[in-house]
């Protein structure tokens, strides 16, 4: 799914809110029109996701899901500003991460047919990589400097990474990477000398 949006259009925000896929249904339903908007975006996705499955190039389809997003904030943009500005208040929501959640709350209804999309547009360079890495089986950390005795923080972050597949949009894979990466760093990995 990194393959479609690098970064998160939204930088994304510390805490667990964001997280689960109906918290933009849950705001939208305490405003005004707010279930008309959601029913608005629920049939751009709808849309998106038909034209997605007879889309044939990747950078297309790229294209699509940024069009998609964008068409959404603008939908969220219509909202009456001061019901909105009251119920983020009220669950100390910043706007950041009120689009912030939106962006998880799209990705998360469009990613079966994204994620299908991706894979078939990378299957030949999935597979090459995969026969390169089974080459490189024999490899454990030693072979790459790394004291494994004194590694505890590998581990941890080979936990974390194992967890990559289950999440599903970009924010949450990269929130993972990173937060592997933070394991062996925080915790001062050890070279052999």
């Amino acid at each position: 799914m990194i393959y479609i949006l690098q970064d998160s259009l939204v930088p994304p925000i510390p805490g667990t809110f964001q997280a689960h896929s109906r918290t933009l249904e849950f705001i939208l339903k305490e405003i005004e029109n707010g279930q008309k908007s959601l029913v608005i975006i629920l049939d751009l996705i709808s849309k998106f996701n038909d034209a997605a499955i007879d889309n044939s190039k990747l950078v297309k389809l790229q294209t699509s899901v940024k069009k998609l997003l964008q068409q959404c904030y603008s939908t969220l943009q219509g909202l009456d500003e001061k019901s909105l500005l009251q119920i983020l208040q009220k669950y100390d929501v910043s706007w950041d991460s009120f689009y912030q959640i939106a962006e998880n709350f799209v990705i998360e209804h469009i990613y079966e047919i994204l994620f299908f999309k991706v894979t078939s547009f990378y299957k030949e360079k999935d597979a090459a990589l995969a026969a390169i890495l089974s080459q490189a089986l024999y490899l454990d950390p030693s072979h790459l400097g790394i004291d494994f005795q004194s590694c505890t923080a590998l581990p941890q972050a080979i936990k974390k990474i194992q967890a990559l597949p289950v999440l599903r949009t970009p924010s949450e894979k990269i929130n993972c990477v990173v937060q592997a990466m933070h394991a062996l760093t925080k915790n001062g990995m050890s070279r052999s000398s």
